[in-house]
């Protein structure tokens, strides 16, 4: 809940985020201050509602073995952001799970059409097998590409631990090349491990779901209030 009504101030910012200079307003505009000297009006500032671009949102849940006692706060965390942004306007959301059957796939969690109420039950998974964080990414790419939306996110629970670094950095490059944040949310107090791979302004932490609307809110907040 508190995630929800935080992500929806967001969201509003960012709409209501250009401004304008004219002759009626509440606040003076600062750079105009000097136009009385050459017998003009002062000018004031206003805001000017623009549309927030639609966004699609791909969340990635670290089910590797490395995750051990983490699982249950990963799965609450990344089920918690998905039932708080299927209710921000013109925000659609897929989740799903990694390592799968093999070590490119993954387990689906909700397709784009479902609620996040109604698979719930899909979050709950254990811990098992590496960190093919590189290819998840690929697949989750994959299914963002194929939205009309015009802003693309994937956010990763992890504890910023993949099998094979170097690739994953490649991985994250080139979806950020094309269009597409990749925004990294460290389980347990693995910040440092998390900024390693995804870098300092896209990375985030919680070590309890209590933290979880603060840090994601301020993680989301350098990326959503950007047109």
């Amino acid at each position: 809940a508190a995630l929800r009504r935080r992500l929806g101030t967001l969201v509003q910012a960012s709409v209501e985020d250009d401004r304008r200079s004219g002759r009626r307003g509440r606040r003076l505009d600062t750079g105009s201050l000097h136009r009385p000297c050459a017998g003009q009006p002062v000018r004031f500032c206003a805001r000017e509602a623009r549309d927030a671009p639609k966004t699609a949102v791909g969340l990635l849940l670290d089910r590797s073995g490395s995750m051990g006692g983490r699982m249950a706060l990963a799965g609450q965390a990344v089920l918690a952001t998905a039932l708080a942004l299927e209710t921000v306007p013109d925000v659609a959301c897929w989740a799903a799970a990694f390592p799968g059957a093999n070590r490119g796939g993954v387990i689906p969690l909700k397709p784009f059409a479902a609620r996040a109420s109604r698979v719930a039950g899909r979050f709950g998974l254990g811990a098992g097998g590496g960190t093919p964080l590189a290819e998840a990414l690929w697949r989750a790419a994959y299914e963002l590409l194929r939205r009309p939306e015009p802003r693309r996110l994937v956010i990763v629970a992890t504890d910023g631990l993949p099998d094979d670094p170097d690739r994953v950095r490649d991985a994250i490059g080139r979806c950020r090349a094309g269009g597409i944040e990749v925004l990294g949310l460290g389980i347990g107090q693995n910040l440092a491990e998390v900024e390693g791979v995804f870098g300092a302004r896209s990375a985030s932490a919680i070590g309890v779901i209590e933290g979880l609307a603060p840090a994601l809110f301020a993680l989301l907040e350098r990326h959503l209030t950007r047109a």
